[in-house]
């Protein structure tokens, strides 16, 4: 309930008709038990949560700053890593060097492909890692289809 509570008080802002529909959402996905999707609680004291231990990136919860040392959790255990650049509520910090080229995991699963080298602790976002699904040019210039 609390997070229901949680969830709907951000969308206060929002005119009455679009609120009620955003209400009956979080309802639906409260109701339907859709709430607990994680493999394992969160454990207070992280600053970013990394999903699946083959992952790359973890997801700052809090916007992280230049300097800050972050704690994340993966698997039970606990591991802390230096901010190099800031980082935005909800977008991802990279926890291992990622290569150019290297297609980037989130959540187990291939999110993108490095666009250049991505040190430890720097933000990975669309400036640095582009999408791959879908790409029919992608796959024209590999030989494999139109455009």
């Amino acid at each position: 309930m609390f997070l229901k509570k949680q969830m709907t008080g951000k969308i206060k802002t929002i005119d009455s008709q679009r609120r009620s529909c955003y209400v009956r959402v979080i309802d639906n996905i409260y109701n339907l038990g859709m709430v607990n999707v994680m493999a394992a609680p969160i454990q207070a004291g992280a600053e970013a949560l990394m999903m699946d231990a083959k992952d790359h990136v973890a997801t700052a919860i809090k916007d992280l700053r230049p300097g800050e040392t972050i704690i994340y959790r993966v698997a039970g255990e606990s591991y802390s890593l230096e901010i190099m650049e800031a980082i935005p509520f909800g977008h991802k910090v990279a926890i291992v060097l990622i290569s150019e080229g290297t297609h980037v995991r989130k959540y187990g699963e291939v999110i993108g492909r490095a666009t250049e080298n991505i040190a430890p602790g720097f933000h990975v976002h669309v400036h640095n890692v582009e999408g791959i699904r879908g790409r029919g040019d992608q796959a024209q210039a590999a030989g494999g289809g139109k455009a």
